[in-house]
Parts: C-alpha cells; structure tokens; sequence
C-alpha cells in the first residue's frame, strides 16, 4: 500500500520535531489534503492536532496590517483555500528544487530555527539591561542611586508627601513591597538590599522577557 504524503508529493517520514516542548504541537500526520474544515475549533488547543502545513495555509488568510493601521484585514484572501493551498504547494516545490531536501523537514527546521533565533535575542537583549546597569553603578561609584530607582519602579513607591491625606491619590502603597526591601531603601544599606533581594520571589519565564526581572538586575547590580 502507497503511504500517504502531503499534496501527494512529500512524506513526513523522518522528519522530527526533537525539542519535547514543541514535539506535541508540530503535528506531523501524514494527510494528502492538509484541511479539516474547522473540526477542531471548539476544542482546546486544537491547532496541535492540526497537521502543521494546513496551519500555515490558513496563516495565509490574514495578510497583515493596512498602512500604519493595527487592523487586521482579510481583503482578497477569504475563503480562497485553494489559492493558498496551490501558493503553498508551489513553495514547497521551489524549496525542493533548490535544496534537494524534502520541503516539510526545511519548513519544520525553520521553525525551530525561528524559535531558537527569537530566544538568543531575548538572551542578548537581557545581557545589554545587564550592561547598561554596570555601566551606571561605574558612572555613579555608587550602585544605589539605581538599585533605589528600579525598586520604586517595580512597586510603584510614590514620592514621600508629608501629607498623609493625599495618600489615598497614589497609584500603589507600600503594601506591595517587602518591608525589608523598602527598608533597606530608605537607609541606602546596600548590604541590607542585597540580603532583601534573595528572599524575593524569582520571576517565571524570565527566558522569554526582554529585560531581567527586578531581582536578577539588583542581584547584578549590587555583586
């Protein structure tokens, strides 16, 4: 029995999705005619049992924005499935063509690729908030000018009025931050902010943010 391919030319056999948090939601399932016809919209998460090159054919669908206008159009690409499906085809063929490789193992490599790609800009992106903090702490001589800016920016400490029936105008109290933390702040005790700073909570998927958290630039700031 002939095994199934996509668009009748291209088998997924030995193409692998290697990293385990994508694996699940590259669906590589072999269809001749990669369209389900919405059955899976009412389910959650259901683009992951969506073969992942009808996915990219309805990427298709909603060409981008209109002039400097964040709106979303669909213009002349509604409904015209079979005009995306033949766009697709047609660049899988060229791909194929110059590469002598199968199209559906490039197009999955250029996601990871993608994903790996958009991570190291993360990374470096952080890495310069690093820089410009030691950059600062070297201009300063001093690391608490800014240790004390990032703290009250992070919780939104308003400035001391005196006047303690204005209170209920600001935005944050100090509610929010730990009395160590704002302690150590108001003495300008680096020591103290330091030993404050390790009982903060670390901040979760910091890997996919474009600056440090709060407590890892402090941590830097003040080693």
């Amino acid at each position: 029995m002939e095994k199934i391919k996509i668009f009748g030319k291209w088998s997924t056999e030995g193409v692998e999705v290697k990293d385990l948090g994508l694996k699940k939601y590259i669906n590589l399932q072999p269809v001749v005619i990669p369209k389900t016809d919405g059955r899976f919209t009412q389910q959650q998460f259901h683009k992951s049992k969506m073969n992942i090159v009808e996915r990219l054919i309805n990427k298709l669908r909603v060409p981008g924005h209109r002039g400097k206008k964040h709106v979303l159009t669909s213009g002349r690409a509604v409904d015209k499935t079979l005009t995306h499906y033949k766009i697709v085809k047609k660049a899988f063929e060229i791909i194929e063509k110059q590469t002598g490789k199968n199209p559906i193992a490039v197009f999955v490599g250029g996601i990871l690729a993608q994903i790996i790609g958009q991570l190291v800009v993360l990374w470096l992106s952080r890495q310069r908030e690093y820089y410009a903090d030691a950059h600062s702490r070297e201009i300063m001589k001093d690391p608490m000018p800014l240790a004390s800016a990032l703290v009250k920016i992070t919780y939104d400490i308003p400035a001391q009025s005196g006047n303690n029936a204005l209170n209920t105008l600001y935005v944050a109290e100090h509610g929010f931050v730990s009395e160590s933390l704002l302690s150590a702040i108001q003495r300008n005790d680096p020591t103290a902010l330091k030993n404050a700073v390790e009982k903060e909570p670390n901040q979760p998927f910091e890997f996919i943010s474009t600056h440090p958290s709060m407590k890892n630039r402090l941590k830097n700031l003040l080693s």
